[in-house]
């Protein structure tokens, strides 16, 4: 019994390449589909590269599903079977490279954010090669954005004029823009990554605020900000800085200020008790932390706020 299929939208799989080294273009053309077509089994000896002008195609590789449309881009790995499994009628183009350096990688979210600065810096094709050893990184599947499409479908036809023209360096040149769409398609995997995070993290950010408003009388660490907010603190804590001008704890420890001004100014609690009822481990901490904050110890505000109410 064969197990289920998944489908595309339940994995998120990346591959890298070092950019000093230029792909192989082995094939490159488009085929226009008319007639109802079930795409035929196979394990090719490199790397194909889909890219969907119209229509739709079912194809399965391993256990996932895909169903391509107008707009989408598939790379195939030569190390599993792919095949349809349904009938399909499309226009696509498809792209037949060896690139020993490219490999599957389970890309975590920091390596991701390096890529995206690299990435940024780098505004040719002499800036990718020479990019010191930074390594391209390509999603296996994406839909192209109409924003990016135009110059997605330019580059790949340039490619497929250059291999098919019959000159020489032909290959040479070929693979040159070969590496330039590639980067095109890793930049749709920057912007997209960029918005998704900005706005993920604008709400996360949001999050720890309205937890230290509610939570800053308990303990709170590093590490119940991480479990809470489902990420790595150190990227978290980055951004909130980023954000706020302050780390996470440092703006935790300044809303317990905040918060003890208004019981120092009772005249009613100690300084032990007020360290504890705002989140303080003891009275020296906060004193210590509220002379860095405010500018003077808790006892020279406490009398300062006592004299103006006598006054």
């Amino acid at each position: 019994m064969h197990p289920p299929e998944k489908t595309f939208f339940q994995q998120n799989i990346y591959f890298s390449a070092d950019m000093k080294h230029l792909p192989e273009i082995v094939l490159i053309d488009d085929v226009t589909i008319s007639s109802p077509y079930v795409h035929y089994r196979r394990k090719p000896e490199e790397y194909i590269l889909y890219y969907i002008y119209d229509g739709e195609m079912y194809l399965t590789e391993g256990d996932t599903a895909y169903v391509l449309t107008k707009g989408d881009i598939l790379l195939l790995d030569p190390k599993r079977v792919h095949y349809g499994r349904k009938t399909s009628t499309c226009h696509y183009l498809y792209l037949h490279f060896r690139w020993d350096d490219l490999k599957e990688e389970s890309i975590q979210t920091d390596h991701l954010l390096h890529f995206r600065k690299s990435l940024r810096e780098q505004n040719s094709l002499f800036d990718a090669a020479n990019a010191g050893g930074d390594r391209l990184i390509l999603p296996k599947y994406r839909k192209v954005p109409k924003r990016s499409d135009g110059k997605i479908r330019f580059l790949l036809e340039q490619m497929q004029s250059q291999f098919h023209n019959g000159m020489e360096y032909r290959q040479e040149m070929t693979a040159a823009l070969c590496l330039q769409f590639f980067i095109e398609y890793a930049r749709i995997l920057n912007d997209q990554y960029s918005e998704n995070t900005t706005k993920n993290m604008d709400q996360t950010i949001s999050n720890i605020i309205t937890y230290i408003y509610r939570y800053y009388p308990d303990e709170i660490t590093s590490r119940d900000i991480s479990r809470r907010m489902h990420g790595n603190y150190n990227y978290i804590n980055r951004k909130f800085k980023e954000y706020t001008g302050r780390t996470i704890m440092n703006f935790l420890n300044e809303y317990r200020v905040y918060r003890s001004r208004e019981l120092l100014a009772t005249g009613l609690y100690t300084h032990k008790q007020i360290a504890a009822e705002v989140g303080f481990c003891n009275e020296f901490y906060f004193s210590r932390v509220f002379k860095k904050v405010i500018g003077i110890s808790p006892s020279v505000y406490a009398k300062g706020v006592n004299r103006k109410e006598t006054i």
